[in-house]
């Protein structure tokens, strides 16, 4: 008798909690950072080299594109550094 009261009380609690009214919470996905980006580091730059005038211009070329994709990369990761700071204070 015990086993069929168990039994019947714990198939109403089944039947009520799948009954009841939950809230369901959707994920909103985060929205875009918005940084700074340049096409300038992705291009690869090919040279014709038949004078060491030559090879020095490329070298001062490369050089200068070095630069500006650190420069580049810096600010990116300055961004996303201040992005995930906004995070953590909100």
């Amino acid at each position: 008798m015990n086993k069929i009261k168990l039994g019947a009380i714990s198939l109403s609690l089944m039947i009520l909690n799948a009954c009841s009214t939950q809230t369901v919470y959707k994920a909103t996905p985060p929205a875009p950072i918005l940084c700074p980006t340049t096409a300038l580091c992705t291009a690869q730059v090919r040279f014709k080299l038949n004078t060491n005038g030559d090879f020095a211009m490329a070298l001062d070329r490369t050089l200068g594109q070095l630069e500006i994709c650190a420069i580049a990369h810096h600010a990116l990761q300055s961004c996303i550094n201040q992005h995930n700071e906004t995070l953590k204070h909100d």
